[in-house]
């Protein structure tokens, strides 16, 4: 689930567990590289864009990419201007594809030992988010059998090809993920008094690697209302998604 979570919430840097090697990369479609990813470092790929509010109206390659994850369409329903970040990571669990199940994915025990500080909660089909800023969110798994049986032009289709470049031109080669998990973040509260995002929306990508090992494709789009000075926002960003990785690796 670790991706639901790369929106603007900060983690204290004590939670941290021993860091792990990220590596930015300058596109969002770019290259796997199997041994940075599968070797001893175990590393992460990422892509990272902030659009401010004033940039956000031009696009870009990124956000014109992600930009079909808002299928409720709220970049055309906005009545102001957002700040939009978006992010891809590609990284590798040594876990079974067979791990990644709904019944797991979907367990609020598993997502707050992955994530502790958010509080994670489930009131019938709706999870929220008990940390600062709160907020809720739904998901929805797509198992191999849907993937296998969907049609050319569906949204769900433009999902499960977005690594279709990075599969023909990386060191890592499978066809349509195993297993996607949506979700959309919604209902965020204030961060002391500030406004947070209206929405966010992450796609995780699951690739069987063979027995024991899965690779891990989250793209997140995420509006914002306000961005914290300097560097804060990418740096939360970046000690977040350490701290969950390291704890889904040690689950």
């Amino acid at each position: 689930m670790l991706k639901v979570l790369l929106s603007a919430l900060v983690l204290s840097l004590s939670q941290l567990s021993a860091a792990i090697p990220l590596k930015k990369e300058s596109k969002i479609n770019f290259s796997w590289n199997k041994e940075f990813l599968t070797g001893s470092q175990q590393g992460v790929q990422y892509f990272y864009e902030l659009l401010d509010k004033s940039q956000s109206a031009g696009r870009s390659e990124a956000l014109n990419i992600l930009l079909p994850l808002d299928v409720d369409r709220e970049w055309q329903k906005r009545s102001e201007e957002y700040h939009i970040a978006s992010v891809r990571l590609a990284y590798v669990v040594n876990k079974d594809i067979s791990f990644f199940s709904k019944d797991t994915l979907f367990n609020v025990g598993y997502m707050n030992a992955i994530a502790p500080g958010y509080q994670v909660r489930k009131t019938g089909d709706t999870f929220s988010i008990a940390g600062s800023p709160t907020a809720d969110f739904s998901l929805r798994y797509r198992s191999s059998a849907e993937l296998n049986t969907i049609s050319a032009k569906s949204y769900l289709s433009y999902i499960a090809n977005l690594d279709r470049q990075n599969l023909s031109t990386g060191e890592i080669t499978n066809k349509i993920p195993d297993v996607i998990l949506e979700q959309h973040i919604y209902n965020f509260g204030k961060f002391l008094v500030f406004r947070t995002s209206p929405m966010s929306r992450v796609v995780s990508r699951h690739y069987s690697l063979g027995k024991g090992k899965t690779l891990i494709v989250v793209d997140t789009l995420n509006y914002l209302y306000n961005v914290p000075p300097g560097n804060s926002y990418f740096n939360n960003l970046v000690s977040t998604t350490q701290t969950l990785i390291g704890n889904l690796r040690k689950y």
